[in-house]
């Protein structure tokens, strides 16, 4: 399908990328009439419907029967290169498909010698390489489709199979040179939008005629588009933003479009653009965090919510709603202890607010009573919950989030319940629901290719890399860099993995539930630490053996708890915590579950390290740039006040810092890229690798083994594209 500029689309089987099919075109596979269209398998008068990306499954292997269809190929073509989640995807529809066809076993084919195991049925695996159908497979007209099929088995199955196969497809060439080549059509997941680049949070103006939403893409200014959905084929107004920060794009009224000018953590302005003239005005600070702007409007125009650090309670945020005729504000609601705000949606009457309630990187929805506060939770999870919108009538939400090892759009209603699969459709960053009556929403889907690269630090050398179908990120050395420790989404959720040499496969280590920080490991590479934030109860410091065997050691801690590293002294962790109301850091005993203060300085996240045989404790401030150390007694107690000793790193990089052979190394951003800057002894810097801007992930995306060798999360290419999905989730 050509996808028009700035027009939308109505995307038939958007989320399932089911092929289009021409009129009664179906195929016949083994015993079993298959109809791409109608997603149908029959066979000995039985039916049942299977999934979109099962149909599309099946058909590109009926078109290849008895060939090796490649796991790259399906899932470039059946989930439109998203390999964060297309690989387990692509192994849980073969495996939907192989039930599906063991339904009338007396007629499946199975052969011998096939590398499969007993219960692959027709479809066999190809180890490291993709599927085979081993079924004949042949396109014929619905007319043809009504003749039942013979459901005898042979005596020598896999014989017949092979020669049925070779039979079906020398018929097939003859009958398509005879009549012409009549192969159905492929058909990926289709966009709204058109760039190339990440194209995120979609806002429909009040009249439903223009569609606003932010376009980014790596060395360009973000840009604000705004398209008249009337004429498709007019040219989208773009506008920019004075300090290129430009999120969260929301329609006051037909003219007027407020959006967050916001930088991670440390400046936020709520900001309104007249598209009549450009000109823009200064609302009201807010709070702004990278993966939840938080700004809504009310359908009126006359009201916009977002976030604020809360004035009453320090270092905890509010909500606030700001009223457009004259400016007056009042706090909707207060965000407990260690908790945020993320995305949120106003109900269509204006009665409600749905806000993602965040506790580190999980959260829970809630709906919110404009008038008198009232708060009703509506999720329970300790999962990921990103996007959110209210479907017509507001009688239920649709969200994005990874329930039960699935991440898929889910929904609830809005008085609350058990979620339910809305469309497997996944990596949706932003949801709005679509003013024309149809139901349907609009998502941002992102593909993301982010990997772990090993690097030499003589010369800067790619050496090789950690790279799965998912998202492998924030690997720590162990014994070397061989041998690290990860936080990945390879089996369809994030958990903590770990690769024991440099030829072994990774395996997932055993954590309880819950989404788990950035593991460390210790000095001895022995043993991992971790968090795990559950939605429910306290945050859990996890303590394990990286050689297996007894369960790990999970320790409840009812303050809030955040990125641990290990002591130089390999018993105790340096951790961040909120501890008798001193957000600051602590040393952790594990053996006697004892904090001792550290720091009095707004302290985020420290490494202690040991020069000559001087302890010190370096660190990063929240909020801050720069990086920070005091020195520490023989017992490992603060003996001196903070000092700033370096002041080029980013505030997004308070973890991308690491001491080798007496030096200090950090991830430096600027003009010249994204660099790994290693500072001598006499202060002195020397850039060793440099990447294009944005490559290397923010956070703690750096870690440098004793051996040489440096760890580095790649962030490879991303897009997003704006997509419709339709109101029944088909």
């Amino acid at each position: 399908m050509k996808k028009a500029e700035g027009g939308l689309q109505d995307l038939d089987g958007l989320t399932e990328a089911a092929p289009a099919s021409p009129p009664n075109a179906v195929w016949r596979i083994g015993h079993f009439v298959f109809d791409p269209a109608a997603r149908t398998l029959e066979a000995e008068g039985s039916s049942e419907r299977i999934s979109g990306k099962a149909a599309a499954v099946l058909l590109r292997l009926a078109e290849h029967a008895g060939k090796v269809v490649s796991r790259e190929q399906l899932i470039a073509e059946v989930w439109a290169g998203n390999s964060y989640t297309g690989s387990s995807g692509l192994t849980h529809t073969v495996s939907q498909l192989r039930r599906s066809l063991r339904k009338a076993s007396s007629a499946e084919p199975v052969r011998p010698d096939s590398e499969a195991d007993e219960d692959t049925g027709p479809i066999e695996t190809i180890s490291k390489s993709g599927y085979r159908l081993l079924w004949p497979a042949v396109q014929v007209t619905g007319a043809e489709a009504e003749a039942p099929a013979p459901a005898r088995k042979s005596k020598l199955p896999w014989l017949a199979g092979g020669v049925s196969v070779l039979l079906v497809m020398a018929l097939a060439l003859a009958w398509q040179a005879r009549h012409g080549a009549n192969t159905v059509a492929q058909r990926s997941l289709s966009a709204i939008t058109t760039l190339e680049g990440i194209e995120e949070s979609p806002a429909y103006s009040p009249d439903g005629h223009s569609l606003a939403y932010v376009w980014r893409r790596t060395g360009v200014p973000p840009r604000l588009r705004v398209v008249d959905l009337q004429r498709p084929e007019a040219p989208a107004r773009e506008l920019t933003d004075p300090q290129d920060r430009l999120y969260r794009p929301v329609w006051v009224d037909t003219h007027h479009l407020a959006y967050l000018q916001g930088q991670h953590g440390e400046s936020c302005r709520v900001m309104l653009v007249d598209l009549r003239n450009d000109s823009r005005r200064d609302l009201a600070e807010c709070h702004y965090l990278t993966g939840a702007a938080t700004l809504a409007a009310s359908p009126d125009g006359q009201w916009l919510a977002f976030s604020r650090r809360s004035s009453s309670a320090p270092g905890g945020l509010a909500l606030m709603l700001h009223h457009m005729a004259d400016g007056q504000e009042r706090v909707l609601a207060q965000a407990g202890e260690g908790l945020g705000y993320g995305e949120m949606a106003w109900s269509h009457d204006g009665r409600h607010l749905a806000v993602l309630q965040l506790k580190d990187t999980v959260g829970d929805l809630v709906r919110l009573d404009v008038r008198s506060g009232e708060v009703l939770r509506l999720t329970r999870e300790t999962a990921p919950i990103w996007a959110l919108a209210w479907r017509q009538g507001d009688r239920d939400l649709v969200f994005s989030a990874g329930l039960a090892g699935d991440f898929a759009l889910w929904r609830v209603d809005a008085d609350g319940g058990t979620p339910s699969r809305f469309a497997r459709i996944d990596n949706v960053g932003s949801l709005a629901a679509i003013p024309d009556g149809s139901g349907d929403v609009a998502a941002s889907v992102l593909r993301y290719d982010d990997h772990i690269e090993l690097y030499t630090l003589a010369d800067g050398a790619l050496r090789s890399s950690i790279r799965s179908s998912g998202r492998d990120l924030y690997a720590d050395a162990c014994q070397d860099a061989e041998h690290p420790i990860f936080v990945s989404f390879r089996a369809r959720r994030i958990g903590v993995w770990y690769r024991d040499g440099a030829n072994a496969e990774a395996r997932e280590l055993p954590l309880p539930a819950g989404t788990p920080e950035p593991p460390a490991c210790s000095p001895d590479g022995r043993r991992y630490a971790t968090v795990l934030s559950p939605s429910d109860g306290p945050n859990q410091l996890v303590i394990g053996d990286l050689n297996g065997g007894a369960a790990p050691t999970v320790i409840p801690v009812q303050a809030e708890v955040a990125s641990p590293s290990w002591g130089v002294d390999g018993r105790t962790l340096i951790v961040y915590s909120t501890r008798e109301n001193h957000p600051e850091l602590w040393r952790f005993d594990p053996a006697t579950q004892t904090f001792s203060l550290l720091t009095d300085d707004h302290a985020h996240f420290g490494r202690e390290v040991m020069l000559g045989t001087q302890r010190w404790l370096y660190y990063a401030r929240e909020n801050q740039r720069g990086l920070w150390r005091r020195r520490l007694d023989d017992k490992g107690r603060p003996a001196s006040p903070g000092e700033l000793v370096l002041n080029d790193l980013a505030q997004q990089d308070w973890g991308n810092w690491a001491w080798h052979d007496g030096e200090l190394w950090r991830i430096s951003r600027g003009a010249a890229g994204d660099q790994l800057i290693r500072r001598d002894a006499t202060g002195r810097d020397h850039a060793l690798l440099t990447l294009p801007s944005a490559s290397i992930g923010p956070f703690r995306s750096l870690s440098i083994d004793k051996t040489g060798l440096a760890l580095v999360t790649r962030h490879g290419p991303t897009q997003g594209d704006l997509v419709r999905v339709p109101a029944d989730g088909q």
